[in-house]
């Protein structure tokens, strides 16, 4: 007896549609990966903001990154996020490369190696101008969400004396 290859299976339209779906991330991908100027490239992450009467409200998605190796700057105006995520492989026992950290993770206490080169770089720069309070820009980093408050400088009127020559 032979078999038919038209049996009708209820799970193929959704592997088809799996298989297409990722290929279309992956192109929504580069499609988003911008070069740097020393010949790497980075992407631009997925964040939101909102403003209040006080504060920006800041919010960087920055999956599968340690909070070590998130590098946040202001300088005269520019907020600059620099997110560098590594990909773990099992160490080989015994054998390791000098260039490579050893990091124990909690959950297994396994010995778990970083290539000394991101397998993904997240980059965002944001012109915050100078109505922003510089030092008392606060940031907090939980389950891969980056959130960030940015206070805006109290302005407020001040009087100039006049003098009289």
């Amino acid at each position: 007896m032979a078999l038919s290859r038209n049996v009708y299976d209820p799970l193929f339209p959704l592997s088809s549609f799996d298989r297409d779906m990722d290929s279309l991330l992956r192109l929504a991908n580069r499609i988003n990966v911008r070069p740097n100027a020393d010949g790497t490239t980075y992407q631009v992450p997925n964040y939101e903001y909102q403003r209040d009467n006080d504060n920006f409200h800041l919010q960087v998605e920055l999956p599968g990154v340690a909070k070590e190796h998130i590098d946040v700057k202001i300088n005269t105006g520019n907020l600059t996020i620099i997110a560098r995520r590594f990909r773990p492989s099992q160490a080989e026992s015994g054998s390791q490369k000098p260039e490579q950290s050893t990091q124990v993770t909690a959950e297994n206490d396994a010995d778990v190696t970083q290539s000394p080169k991101p397998s993904h770089v997240y980059k965002m720069q944001v012109e915050v101008g100078s109505t922003v309070d510089e030092d008392a820009i606060k940031a907090d980093y939980n389950h891969g969400v980056l959130s960030m408050v940015i206070p805006l400088k109290k302005i407020s009127a001040r009087t100039i004396a006049i003098t009289e020559h």
